[in-house]
């Protein structure tokens, strides 16, 4: 067990606490200034990655709904903690950005069509999960992993702390895969600490990708 901490310690960012806001799990406040984004050309590409996607898919529940339209709906999420920085973004047409996160699996055959929609309307690239699992995820963040980042220590309430630390890598993988299938030149900017193993993990395929904390 304190094998497996000791790997995953020298990964926690010294920089949590990113500019003036204080990233929490679901619940933030982001002023946005321009002086807050890294400084790059405009022929490069802003990455921002975030457990959540600031948009959400919703299916209608009603069967002759979908016989008439789409039956579904994208919108943007205005509760998402980085809202204001979404929002700035899609205003400040001279800076191109892709939106990564996280958001609970939908229909297969629905996929493409709102994966083309979401890159077109919204900057954004989805990477799905089984809602279970993504929620298991978040508990486990926030009842075992951010106590350690605050105390740096193991707890004794802690039992499998291999398989949360093993979930932990596989999720962020898998966060992975999306970035370095979509990073070309610009930077990567992270903001949030169940994301932690992001860099490593994609350094190790490309050393040259740039990330902005």
């Amino acid at each position: 067990m304190k094998e497996l901490y000791e790997q995953l310690k020298p990964q926690i960012a010294n920089r949590i606490w990113h500019t003036s806001a204080h990233y929490t799990c679901d619940e933030a406040y982001y002023d946005v200034n321009e002086e807050d984004l890294p400084l790059f050309e405009q022929s490069e590409t802003l990455i921002i990655v975030t457990l959540n996607l600031p948009v959400k898919i919703a299916f209608s529940k009603n069967s002759s709904e979908k016989k008439l339209m789409k039956p579904y709906e994208i919108s943007i999420n205005q509760n998402h903690a980085l809202f204001s920085l979404y929002d700035y973004c899609k205003r400040y047409e001279q800076r191109k950005f892709i939106w990564i996160g996280i958001h609970p699996d939908i229909p297969q055959e629905f996929k493409h069509e709102i994966d083309e929609q979401l890159a077109i309307e919204f900057n954004c690239k989805a990477v799905y999960l089984a809602e279970e699992l993504l929620d298991q995820f978040k508990l486990n963040c926030t009842h075992h992993i951010w106590p350690h980042f605050q105390k740096f220590g193991l707890s004794q309430k802690l039992i499998d702390i291999e398989s949360i630390f093993n979930q932990y890598e596989n999720i962020n993988s898998e966060i992975s895969k999306v970035i370095l299938s979509t990073y070309d030149k610009g930077y990567v900017m992270l903001t949030d600490y169940r994301l932690l193993m992001v860099p490593k993990i994609c350094i190790k395929t490309n050393p040259g990708i740039k990330f902005h904390y």
